[in-house]
């Protein structure tokens, strides 16, 4: 069953649990899936209660692109080209995707797009208008061993009579409050761990945060243990009695004394935490924390008020829809968004609309949950919505 049952100290766990991490990420494959669903008539958001009319799935090996094609009950055609880089450790990947839909009559959406995914996470791509109708296209996507193992077996956990799986599907920092105290937790692997006290300790804390989808380092260097330490009473419930002390490895980042704080691995999560009663000292640690693991994120546009538009992205990354009919363009828009300051996007914004009249070229500012008008014409007008999406929400 490939599967390591230890009775032992979280000291003594933990080149275990390195080692299966980097067994981990040796091979992976990302399950995928396509969905089309039919727009409700008076253009409410996508549901998982929505009306489906389409799907593909396909199964793409991380680092490597993937074409696949299908056809639906109607005889109408998806298509698309994929490429997917996973952490399954952590249960979030990247990639890109090119997608063509087949709707009949002439008529052929295509989108062009950079995603961030979260196993387990349907992600709603885009709403647009084919052949008279209004579809909504959702990605949707899961983690695989290439032994064909569940990734989210890596770890278990008896809890008298049964067995809880606790894996690393949910990617998060978050503060929350604990007794008298206050905790930040981060999602971060064991693997992570091991590559941070390198590049931070053996560089320096000015070096950059590791990139969690970065090659592995192939060396032989054998992890220093780390001691392990008592858990504060406010977190034995959702730690256990001991863990491993990560003092060592976060104090000297920041300076703040350890005596007022505890700062621990959860080795069962796969999450380092800090738990302090001192505000000075958190705020110290909280700066430290959420930076780390703050990926790039998407970003979705909303046409606002009519329901007709909405189109996700990658903040960084072009993203395209387009929707053509015999060849003709009737609909495109393209956009490449940067997010600046105080919640504030640029992106260059190129769009097109032929039955109602309406084209803009040009850069737009705009910030995010605000209405912005881009375009008026006497037939219509083009309003968004800008929102930014992590990969935990």
């Amino acid at each position: 069953t490939k599967t390591v049952i230890a009775n032992c100290s979280p000291s003594t766990l933990w080149p275990i649990h390195l080692a299966m991490g980097k067994q981990e990420r040796m091979g992976v494959n990302g399950l995928l899936k396509l969905e089309l669903f039919q727009v409700p008539e008076d253009r409410s958001p996508w549901s998982e209660n929505s009306r489906r009319v389409s799907e593909l799935s396909w199964t793409n090996r991380s680092g490597f692109k993937t074409i696949a094609a299908g056809k639906d009950v109607q005889g109408h055609s998806f298509e698309v080209n994929s490429e997917v880089f996973a952490s399954a450790v952590s249960q979030r990947f990247q990639g890109q995707i090119a997608i063509e839909y087949d709707g009949g009559d002439q008529s052929v959406f295509s989108m062009n797009s950079s995603f961030l995914l979260r196993s387990g996470q349907p992600r709603w791509l885009a709403r647009f208008d084919l052949a008279g109708k209004g579809y909504d296209l959702v990605l949707s996507g899961a983690l695989e061993r290439l032994d064909g193992g569940s990734i989210s077996d890596h770890v278990l956990v008896p809890e008298g009579n049964d067995i809880r799986r606790i894996h690393h599907e949910v990617f998060q920092s978050e503060l929350q409050p604990v007794g008298d105290g206050m905790m930040v937790n981060t999602t971060f692997s064991s693997v992570e761990v091991e590559r941070f006290r390198k590049d931070h300790l053996k560089r320096g804390s000015d070096a950059p945060a590791p990139d969690p989808f970065a090659p592995e380092d192939e060396s032989d260097e054998e992890a220093e243990p780390f001691p392990e330490i008592e858990v504060p009473k406010e977190l034995v419930g959702i730690m256990g009695k001991t863990t491993l002390d990560m003092s060592s490895l976060v104090y000297p980042l920041t300076g703040a004394p350890s005596e007022d704080g505890f700062a621990g691995y959860d080795l069962r999560r796969g999450m380092l935490v800090y738990f302090t009663k001192n505000k000075n000292h958190f705020s110290l640690m909280e700066g430290m924390f959420l930076p780390i693991c703050r990926l790039p994120r998407n970003l979705v546009v909303i046409s606002s008020g009519d329901g007709r538009l909405r189109l996700m992205g990658r903040l960084g990354e072009k993203t395209r829809m387009d929707v053509k009919r015999d060849g003709v363009s009737l609909f495109a828009l393209e956009m490449e968004p940067v997010l600046g300051e105080n919640g504030f996007i640029e992106s260059s914004f190129d769009y097109s609309d032929e039955v109602r009249g309406l084209k803009y070229e040009g850069t737009m500012t705009f910030q995010e949950g605000r209405d912005t008008q881009v375009v008026k014409g006497d037939r219509g007008d083009l309003t968004i919505r800008a929102e930014v999406i992590s990969t935990g929400d």
